[in-house]
C-alpha cells in the first residue's frame, strides 16, 4: 500500500490486490485509518497493479503532496 496526502482534508490509499476489496471492508479500512490518524480525512481507495519506488529505489509508504 501507499498513502498519499493530496490536501489538508484528503488522502488516497493506493493498494495492490488480486481482487478489489468488498465495499463494506473498504469502509472499515477507511474508518480504521481515520481513527489511527485522529483526523476525519476524506479517503479514496485506488487499486494499482504496482506501486512504484522513489528515484532512490526506496519504497515510500506515506507521501505528502502538499
Amino acid at each position: 500500500f501507499q498513502l498519499l496526502q493530496n490536501s489538508l482534508e484528503q488522502l488516497e490509499l493506493k493498494v495492490v490486490t488480486e481482487q478489489p476489496v468488498p465495499p463494506e471492508q473498504e469502509q472499515q479500512l477507511k474508518q480504521i485509518l481515520r481513527d489511527c490518524m485522529r483526523v476525519d480525512f476524506e479517503i479514496a481507495i485506488s487499486y494499482q497493479q504496482e506501486i512504484l519506488r522513489a528515484a532512490n529505489g526506496k519504497y515510500e509508504d506515506l507521501l505528502s503532496l502538499l
